[in-house]
C-alpha cells in the first residue's frame, strides 16, 4: 500500500448543444473511453471490429481491463475480477441540464503506471465528444483543458485545448460522413500536453502527513457516501446501513488499496484481510442515515442492462481511529465497494460533524425521558 500512487486530474468539457448530459454519466464516459481506446492503438488486422483478440497488449486491455490479462501475473489466477486502474468521478443521481457553451467539469483519477497512458486517455475522451455521448450519440462536447490535483491543494494546467466551440462545430460538420483521424487528434494533443517532472500523487504518505499536520485524532468519523455503495457480501447485495460494520468497510478498503498497489503500483508482495480477521473490530456502529437508490445502465459491451444500485448517503462510527485513518483518507480517492471505475463508492470524511450530530442523538432520549 505504501507504493500506490494515485493521480488526479479535473476534465473540463464545454457542451455544443444544451441538453441534458446522461442520467450515469460516469458509465458513459467509461464506455466511450473505452471505445476510443480500443481504435487508438489495437493491434488487431481489423481495429474497428467489435470482437477483440485477448491474446493481444494494447492500451485498452491496459486501462479497461487491468494487468491480469497477462498469464504470468502473479495474481492472475487469484483475482477473478481484478479493480481497474482509473476511476470516472462523474457520478449524476439524476439527468443534469447543461446550457451550450457551458463548462461542466469531472475528475478522472489514474492510478499507478496507468498515469502513463494520461495522453491516450485525453485523445479518447476528446474523440468521445467529436463523436457523441448518451444513447444516440447526439451529446457533443469540447474537451476544454485538463488540470492535475495536488494533494496540497494546489492545481497544475496539463492540458490546455485552444481550439473554440466555432472550431468545433467545423470540425463536427467534416466528420459527419467519416471517421475522425484518431492519429491527428492524438498528434495536436500531444503538443498541447504538458505534464511537469514535479506532479505530486496522492499517497499514504500525504494522509499521514495531513493527519500530523492537523493533529487529527477523531474519536468519531462520519462516512458521507456521494454516489451509491454497491458491496456483496457472501453473494448478498447490502440494503441497510446496520448491515455494514466498520471492519467490513475497511477490510474491504485495505483490500482494494493492496490489489491496486500489486497490480500497478509496482509492489511486490502485499498482505489481505480476511473475513475471519478481527482488526477493526474495536470501532462501533453508532448511526446511519444510508438509503437505498436504485440505478441501471446500459452496457454497449453487454448489450444488457446492469444493476448499479447502492446506499446513499452517511454512517458514523465510534472508536479509536489512529492506525485506521491514513488509509481511511486515502480512499476518498480510490472508493470503495463494486463499480469503482464508474465512480461508484465515493466518500468524504467528516470529523467535527459526527461529534455534533453524535451528541444530539444521545441527548433526543434524555430529552423524552
Amino acid at each position: 500500500i505504501n507504493q500506490l500512487k494515485i493521480y488526479r486530474y479535473r476534465v473540463s468539457i464545454q457542451v455544443l448543444q444544451s441538453s441534458y448530459l446522461p442520467r450515469f454519466l460516469g458509465a458513459t464516459l467509461h464506455g466511450a473511453m473505452g471505445h476510443w481506446l480500443k481504435k487508438l492503438k489495437c493491434k488487431r488486422i481489423d481495429p474497428y471490429s467489435d470482437i477483440c483478440n485477448r491474446n493481444c497488449i494494447c492500451n485498452y486491455q491496459l486501462i479497461m481491463d487491468n494487468a491480469l490479462n497477462n498469464p504470468e501475473h502473479p495474481l492472475a489466477h487469484t483475482l477473478s475480477k481484478p479493480p481497474n486502474p482509473y476511476i470516472m468521478d462523474a457520478f449524476t443521481p439524476a439527468p443534469i441540464f447543461i446550457k451550450a457553451k457551458v463548462q461542466y467539469s469531472f475528475v478522472l483519477s489514474l492510478i499507478g503506471s496507468a498515469n502513463e497512458l494520461l495522453l491516450d486517455a485525453i485523445v479518447a475522451l476528446t474523440m468521445a465528444g467529436i463523436e457523441g455521448i448518451g444513447g444516440r450519440r447526439n451529446k457533443h462536447y469540447l474537451l476544454q483543458n485538463v488540470v492535475a490535483l495536488q494533494p496540497d491543494g494546489s492545481e497544475i494546467m496539463v492540458y490546455d485545448n485552444v481550439s473554440d466551440l466555432q472550431q468545433f462545430e467545423l470540425l463536427l460538420q467534416q466528420t459527419t460522413a467519416v471517421n475522425p483521424s484518431v492519429q491527428e487528434v492524438k498528434a495536436q494533443s500531444k503538443t498541447q500536453l504538458q505534464v511537469p517532472s514535479n506532479l505530486v500523487p496522492f499517497t499514504i504518505q500525504n494522509a499521514l502527513q495531513s493527519i500530523k499536520a492537523k493533529q487529527l485524532n477523531p474519536q468519531n468519523l462520519t462516512l458521507h457516501f456521494k454516489s451509491p455503495l454497491r458491496i456483496i457480501s457472501r453473494k448478498e447485495v447490502l440494503i441497510r446501513g446496520y448491515q455494514l460494520p466498520f471492519n467490513l468497510l475497511f477490510r474491504l478498503l485495505y483490500n482494494r488499496a493492496a490489489n491496486l498497489a500489486l497490480l500497478y503500483g509496482g509492489a511486490n508482495e502485499a498482505t489481505f484481510l480476511s473475513e475471519q480477521n478481527e482488526a477493526a473490530n474495536n470501532i462501533q456502529h453508532q448511526w446511519d442515515m444510508l438509503q437505498w437508490k436504485d440505478m441501471r445502465h446500459w452496457s454497449n459491451l453487454k448489450k444488457n442492462w446492469e444493476k448499479m444500485g447502492g446506499l446513499l448517503g452517511s454512517i458514523n462510527f465510534k472508536g479509536d481511529f489512529k492506525e485506521y485513518l491514513p488509509l481511511l483518507i486515502l480512499g476518498q480517492y480510490i472508493h470503495i465497494g463494486k463499480s469503482t471505475s464508474f465512480g461508484l463508492g465515493k466518500y468524504t470524511l467528516d470529523y467535527e460533524a459526527a461529534q455534533q450530530q453524535t451528541e444530539q442523538a444521545e441527548e433526543q432520549p434524555k430529552q423524552a425521558v
